[in-house]
Formats: structure tokens, sequence, C-alpha cells
């Protein structure tokens, strides 16, 4: 499934719990797989991730599963997760949105992530009281982003649609979504041309 390995040392070996979640977030940068994991070799960042998803969709090991990477500030959180680094747009009112791309090598590598670590469904509940679990929640960070953190739930339909399982989750009711700007596109993509 990799595109590639650039190992970092900015890691704990080894990990001191078993995997069984999965924590997501935005590079704040739009940048390649390989680009992503030479800023984490380092030391003096003091940074890592599990993988890194580039511009492209590559997807580039950072630090081996079987160790800890230094992500979200927490050792509770990154002894448990496999963490992952995902490309964004950084233009104007797309910024923080992952091209669809960097989406499905997203989607592709948790599925994998489950099945190699005998997690049968991700569940997103807001709280690290789940197992799709993000970086702000324990560091002072807006990391995934707005757009990105709206998207987990949709993240973990489509792992769970991927590993065969039901866990999708409807919300009845109406909703109000204030933004400045509006594009209505011919498809449900960023590459869908606005009309």
């Amino acid at each position: 499934l990799c595109d590639g390995v650039i190992l970092t040392n900015n890691c704990t070996k080894p990990r001191k719990h078993r995997i069984d979640r999965i924590t997501p977030q935005y590079m704040a940068g739009y940048a390649s797989a390989e680009a992503c994991c030479r800023m984490f070799q380092s030391y003096s960042r003091k940074a890592s991730a599990n993988y890194c998803i580039g511009k492209d969709g590559e997807i580039f090991l950072n630090v081996e599963e079987a160790n800890r990477a230094w992500t979200t500030g927490s050792a509770y959180n990154d002894n448990r997760a496999i963490t992952i680094e995902c490309a964004n747009y950084v233009d104007g009112s797309r910024y923080g949105v992952l091209p669809d791309v960097v989406w499905d090598s997203l989607v592709r590598l948790c599925i994998d992530i489950c099945k190699r670590n005998n997690i049968y469904r991700m569940n997103f509940t807001g709280s690290d009281s789940g197992n799709l679990t993000m970086h702000k929640w324990y560091q002072d960070t807006d990391c995934p982003g707005p757009w990105f953190s709206y998207q987990f739930q949709r993240l973990a339909n489509e792992i769970n649609d991927g590993l065969g399982v039901d866990g999708s989750t409807t919300f009845a009711g109406t909703y109000k979504v204030m933004v400045n700007t509006l594009n209505v596109r011919t498809k449900p993509s960023l590459d869908g041309t606005i009309v």
C-alpha cells in the first residue's frame, strides 16, 4: 500500500499499547508525502506521523506502526493511534480541504490499518471515547481544521463501508449553513465545474 518509506527517529520505540484508533490530520500544506516525511527528519522539530499522504495521493511510511509517532502531544493517544498527515489545499476558500485523491488514499489506508489491526469498526463520537480521534482534542491547535473536522463522520462511514460493517449515522432535522460564498458544482467534488 505504501509508495515509499522515509523513516524518522522522532518516535518512541516500541509503542506502549496495541493499535486501536486512528488520528488523521491535515498537513497545513499542499506538499508531497516525501516532503512531509523530510520535514519530520529534524530532531529539533520533535514531531512525526506514522504515515504522510501527499497532494498526489502517494502514501509514505514515516514511523513504523510498531512505534509511537510524536503527533498529537498526547502519549495516551499516540501510543494507541496510527497517525496520518494529509496534504490539504492552502489557497483561499479551499484552505484545509483535502483533494479528492488524498481523501481516497486516506480511506484506503484506514481500511488497511483496520484490517491488519483487528479494528472492526470506526466509531466517531465527537470525543476521544471513539476510535477516530482529532489532534485538537489533545493540544492547543486547530488541526485537523474546520473542513476536515466536519468530515470525520463521513470518514468513519466510508471506512466502515470498506470493512463491510454498518457504521453509518444519519442526523434528522433542519440545518442552517452560513458561508460567505457557495459554489454549486456539476458533481459532489472540488473537481466538478462550478455552475
